[in-house]
């Protein structure tokens, strides 16, 4: 089989940790080609990153050899009868050109280096390399590609899917990721757009350097930005997009390049007006402005560059990111990974202008600015709200609907005024300290902090006005003003959207409230970017608040949620024609609002594919009885629960029945006892055993305070809670083969040379109280167990992961280094944290509560970065019926779980719809 030049390349890396240590890697693990390994040296080390590669991913996969200060690679060609060629990689393009230099073993080695970059050959032996030239000062932008004759038969295609790559085989998504939205015509624009100069060549290896980032973009990230502008273009009345691309896709970085694009687009517009004679249209330039070969990207002069788009429909003005607080950190590191202080580039004309300043709004009334950002105060980002004079003789008339309480937003306000007889207006002036240093700025705020900036409850007395209102046949009334809500950004990034759902949130009306105060002074609306890969979690109603903002022309916003409506309510009749009509119909509601591809999805021609950041995890699913003796407990506690919901008299939706056991006695504990039937006998024991309310963190607090660990329920009944339950045992077997570098129940997976680490999600604190202090106490000389759950604020969260981290890297199984186990919730752990790469064993205790949980938790480990195959230990609790619930209703068989209710013991007797 013909193989690719690259398959046999063995490289080492210097490890900037050890000192003297050197770590032998193959690419032969890149690509389905067994037979194409000629040489394998036993303590190679496999790269699974997928089976294609570029200079980011191996610089990423061996990043904890090389540490923060490596470069570059040495390759090193093993020819048996000759020996070995050595080549030196220091960048992307360097990669490319070693890639197409395929050894001929007989012939004299010859090969001119002719700039720094260049691949450097060096071999003891003979090996012949075609001689190659190249400019001595080479393009800014570097945009790579993989002659496509060079490679093997299987490298001619990015992953293919797998049944565990496509997460949402049916519904919105498997619609949108199945889409090919690059192909034909397209694959031609978006090669002029980004200034690449052969379309033909251009396929998933491609990329293309992003000016004042220190990354560079995948094609795949360049198709959204492509599409974005393409669309904004057509649809003028599109005040945001729902970028709903797979778990590790790298929505954040595609974030970061569209902000920078705008002050690009910014930085164009203000040298066209200056120096319009260096806009110029030539023949030699490819009928193209001149300027656009010095910024890499279509010039803002030319017909439907995305610059010109970007500079149109987003205002001049900040950017505010809104996420909740584990996650805004995140921001805060990758802003300092991905974007450069100033511009850079000899030739680059914009050299030394800042790109991206940078401010994390961490207390109420101040910012810290990130990197090499100035010092900007939170008040001078504020815009200051122009009150008419009112008082009690002179009240303004406001129409009957306005708000009944006392206490309005200027917001409200500012509606009230307007709509009222009179139509007084509300205006506001920018702060007297904003300067364009504010306009290059990213405002990182958590999401809880805005939601109490955006409520007038929250705001202090001092920005609180009296203001005095009348309507119609009734006395003047004073009404208090908040003076809230008063950020005036151009750009509004909601990450972790999933999270803002529901028109009725605080945040949600502030947000609502701010777009229709700039459309009542006819100015410029705000941009808004939704980031999830797991949108809609209960149901499709959970996009409202996105289609509301996103969708502002008058009837669309009614028409695309009773389409979403409609496919909810036919939820329970998959296959029926009804179904399959309502679905479509949803999909055309978002189709030109929402890009969502994953690793599978197409794109381009010639049926090429996104590839995959990192395959799935293998799992290996291990089913668990309920323990004989504790069958009769459980079962009096559902038939409590089952009498509770009769005497409510109410019916049960199985896709919403959280609702109902909210207010039933005893399904608290029959839910959490489901997949640790333990709890079940501890509190039957023990009434005030710890399960719920916050108790389960204190008592994990008592266990790790070696004075007050006797006081630890959890500790005191340790065996009660995990007697006869094989599953206990189990999980410590995995934990324990994990210490010595081996998979369980993989026998013949390669035995690591170092531990490997676990990540272990369960749905609730108290089953991760139980996993924590029984692996504690039983594989404490094998690993460093961690638990993380609330009393742990989410900034601790995430700098202890950090710490967990850098401590994983250099532990080595023969110096007897430990294993790190890292216990947490789905909802803590398994949304936005990207430091879990260090962890390449997931442990699954029980059902998640919703499935795109189990899909976000999956992705903190296959993800970027991440250096070794992947596996899902899913503990699988068999005889619960409050597990099969979940597991029915997650594994989206609505309408067979009906069918199946009426035979579980918890529902006998009750009234499904």
């Amino acid at each position: 089989m013909q193989g690719h030049p690259l398959d046999n390349f063995i490289f080492t890396v210097g490890s900037t940790n050890r000192q003297g240590h050197s770590r032998l890697h193959t690419l032969s693990e890149f690509l389905t080609l067994p037979d194409s390994i000629v040489t394998r040296h036993q303590d190679a080390k496999p790269i699974p990153v997928g089976r294609r590669y570029t200079f980011g991913r191996l610089r990423d996969a061996v990043k904890a050899e090389l540490g923060d200060a490596g470069k570059g690679f040495e390759f090193v060609v093993p020819n048996v009868a000759q020996g070995e060629a050595r080549f030196k990689v220091h960048d992307q393009a360097s990669l490319s050109r070693t890639g197409g230099q395929k050894p001929k073993p007989g012939k004299a080695h010859r090969h001119t280096c002719s700039s720094k970059s260049e691949a450097q050959g060096g071999p003891t032996t003979g090996i012949y390399i075609p001689e190659t030239t190249e400019p001595d000062d080479p393009p800014w932008q570097v945009h790579t590609t993989t002659p496509r004759e060079d490679r093997g038969k299987a490298a001619a295609e990015a992953v293919i899917a797998t049944e565990d790559d496509d997460e949402d085989t049916d519904g919105i998504l498997g619609f949108l990721r199945r889409k090919n939205l690059i192909k034909g015509d397209k694959v031609r624009a978006l090669a002029w757009t980004f200034n690449i100069d052969n379309a033909d060549t251009m396929d998933m290896d491609t990329t293309w350097k992003v000016p004042g980032m220190l990354s560079e973009a995948t094609i795949a990230q360049c198709a959204f930005v492509y599409e974005l502008g393409r669309r904004l273009r057509e649809e003028t009345s599109m005040q945001g997009i729902y970028n709903a691309d797979g778990v590790g896709c790298g929505k954040t970085f595609t974030t970061f390049m569209l902000l920078v694009l705008r002050r690009l687009a910014s930085l164009t517009s203000q040298h066209l007006k200056e120096h319009p004679d260096q806009h110029i249209w030539s023949v030699e330039n490819g009928g193209r402005c001149a300027f656009t070969q010095s910024i890499g990207i279509q010039c803002v002069c030319e017909k439907n560059s995305i610059l010109e788009v970007l500079l149109n429909r987003l205002p001049e003005s900040y950017s505010v990111v809104t996420a909740p607080i584990a996650v805004a950190s995140v921001w805060e590191d990758h802003y300092v990974d991905f974007i450069e202080p100033v511009f850079t580039g000899a030739n680059f004309p914009f050299r030394g202008e800042p790109v991206l300043y940078a401010y994390n709004w961490h207390d109420k009334t101040s910012l810290r600015p990130l990197g090499q950002s100035p010092r900007l105060s939170l008040a001078s980002f504020m815009v200051e709200p122009i009150l008419p004079r009112m008082s009690k003789s002179n009240a303004r008339r406001v129409h009957e609907d306005v708000p009944a309480r006392s206490r309005w937003t200027v917001d409200e306000l500012g509606e009230a005024l307007e709509n009222g007889p009179n139509a007084t207006q509300v205006s506001f002036q920018p702060h007297h300290a904003f300067t364009p240093q504010h306009s290059m700025s990213l405002v990182i705020v958590g999401r809880e902090r805005l939601s109490l900036y955006a409520s007038s409850t929250g705001t202090p007395d001092s920005d609180v006005v009296e203001c005095w209102v009348k309507t119609a046949g009734k006395p003047p009334r004073a009404v208090k003003v908040a003076k809230c809500f008063l950020i005036d950004p151009s750009v509004i990034i909601c990450d972790e959207a999933q999270e803002y759902k529901g028109k009725d949130s605080k945040i949600s009306k502030a947000l609502l409230g701010l777009w229709r105060r700039k459309e009542r002074l006819k100015q410029a609306v705000p941009f808004a970017v939704f980031l999830s890969a797991t949108p809609a979690i209960k149901d499709l109603s959970d996009l409202e608040m996105a289609s509301s903002i996103i969708n502002r022309q008058k009837g669309h916003h009614a028409k695309v949620m009773a389409a979403l409506r409609l496919a909810d309510r036919h939820s329970n009749e998959r296959n029926s024609p009804s179904y399959i009509d309502a679905i479509r119909a949803a999909c055309r509601a978002v189709d030109t609002w929402m890009i969502s591809r994953a690793g599978y999805s197409p794109m381009l021609d010639q049926e090429r594919r996104i590839s995959a950041l990192h395959p799935p995890p293998e799992t290996i699913t291990k089913a668990f009885d309920t323990p004989q003796e504790l069958r009769r407990a459980l079962g009096e506690t559902i038939d409590k629960v089952r009498g509770g919901i009769v005497e409510h008299n109410v019916r049960v939706d199985p896709a919403a029945f959280e609702h109902v056991m909210m207010s039933v006695k005893g399904a608290d504990l029959m839910l959490k006892a489901g997949s640790v039937p333990g709890l079940q006998a501890c509190v039957t024991a023990d009434s005030n055993f710890p399960y719920s309310m916050g108790r389960v963190e204190e008592d994990i607090q008592a266990y790790n305070d070696v004075r007050r660990r006797g006081d630890s329920a959890y500790f005191q009944k340790l065996d009660l809670l995990t007697r006869n339950d094989p599953m206990f045992v189990a999980m410590a077997n995995i934990v324990s083969q994990a210490s010595q570098g081996k998979v369980a129940s993989k026998p013949h997976h390669q035995v690591s040379s170092s531990p490997l680490h676990v990540i272990l999600f369960t749905q609730h604190p108290c089953n991760a109280a139980a996993a924590y202090i029984y692996l504690r106490e039983n594989c404490g000389r094998r690993a460093d167990v961690v638990c993380l759950l609330s009393d742990t604020k989410p900034a601790a969260r995430a700098e202890k992961l950090g710490e967990l981290r850098r401590s994983s890297q250099g532990r080595r199984v023969d110096k007897g280094d430990k294993s790190i186990v890292v216990i947490t919730t789905f909802r803590l752990g398994g949304f936005g944290l990207n430091d879990f790469v260090f962890c390449n064993l997931m442990i699954q205790l029980g059902e998640p509560q919703k499935q795109a949980g189990l899909i976000q938790a999956i992705g903190r480990v296959a993800r970027r970065g991440q250096t070794k195959k992947t596996f899902r230990f899913y503990l699988k609790r068999e005889g619960s019926e409050s597990e099969e619930l979940l597991r029915i209703r997650n594994e989206r068989r609505t309408g067979v779980c009906h069918e199946q209710l009426g035979q579980m013991r918890l529902f006998q007797g009750l009234t499904l719809h």
